[in-house]
């Protein structure tokens, strides 16, 4: 993050006293399906703030901050106000971001930041997302998170070891061989994408259990950035959504929450496939999609 002269914890200082009773604030926001979070939640009867401070990637790369923006304003209550709060450097570089956001502050003006908290009513222009886009949005995710569970059952019940390391190369060799890569355009931008069966598929290397949150932390964003698009703070989707598919040798767990990876990658609309599934990924790919487009029109 940009090293900030109003820090969460010195804004947490600033408005803790100020703020009418029974207000909460969260500085480390830990969600159980968002890996793109704001940097800190206030919230008091019938009222959430999201807050937003710039972050090294997203001074670089406006983008970045939005899909972070998209992926709050869908993961979040839908009655949740956006607060950013920039630096004096940074505000000639907004380009446009601000008009997403319910307000833009100076991070220095401690008078306006307190006002907003307070005041419930503060929205600016920024409407809520219709319910047909987070219906949509949240059907993806059972969808996904489902067929995960179903993945785990079979396991357990059918593979007594997981696929080793050997297994797990020689499968995913065979997998390239029908996976078409091609490089397609997204909001103006070129990219490289892998294709099986004509929907997207990331192929993980051995092991990643050690930088899990890392690389879905870059497939989510990659997700929000690429497939949705803000007008006026309401993320529409850039295209109609599709199936798409994570593999990897072991499911990517956390210590404290086990599940979380998991969860974040099937709210960006990825579903993690075993590799003890590889060899019936036809099979798999079919019963999913066609699950998938039931839910999600």
């Amino acid at each position: 993050m940009v090293k900030s002269s109003t820090s969460t914890a010195s804004l947490h200082e600033l408005v803790r006293g100020q703020l009418p009773d029974g207000s909460v604030i969260v500085r480390e926001v830990d969600h159980p399906y968002l890996i793109l979070t704001p940097d800190m939640l206030v919230g008091n009867s019938g009222d959430l703030v999201a807050i937003f401070f710039i972050r090294a990637s997203e001074a670089r790369d406006k983008s970045n901050l939005l899909a972070r923006l998209s992926a709050c304003r869908l993961g979040l209550p839908n009655h949740t106000r956006c607060l950013l709060l920039v630096e004096d450097s940074l505000e000639n570089s907004l380009h446009g971001s601000e008009h997403h956001f319910h307000e833009v502050l100076s991070e220095k003006d401690h008078k306006s930041i307190i006002h907003f908290l307070k005041d419930k009513n503060a929205r600016g222009i920024i409407k809520e997302i219709p319910t047909g886009i987070r219906r949509q949005t949240h059907n993806a995710y059972g969808v996904s998170l489902s067929y995960f569970k179903i993945q785990e059952k079979e396991s357990k019940i059918i593979n007594e070891e997981k696929t080793n390391k050997q297994d797990y190369l020689e499968t995913i060799e065979k997998i390239k061989t029908k996976i078409e890569t091609k490089n397609i355009y997204k909001k103006t931008k070129k990219i490289r994408q892998e294709n099986y069966r004509g929907f997207p598929i990331h192929l993980i290397s051995p092991n990643i259990t050690s930088n899990a949150m890392l690389t879905i932390y870059n497939l989510c964003n990659k997700y929000f950035k690429h497939h949705f698009t803000l007008d006026t703070g309401i993320p529409y989707p850039s295209e109609r959504m599709q199936p798409q598919f994570f593999v990897v040798d072991q499911f990517p767990l956390t210590v404290t929450d086990p599940f979380k990876p998991i969860r974040c990658a099937a709210f960006s609309n990825w579903c993690t496939v075993d590799a003890n599934n590889l060899a019936q990924l036809d099979q798999f790919v079919e019963r999913f999609s066609t699950a998938f487009f039931k839910r999600v029109k």
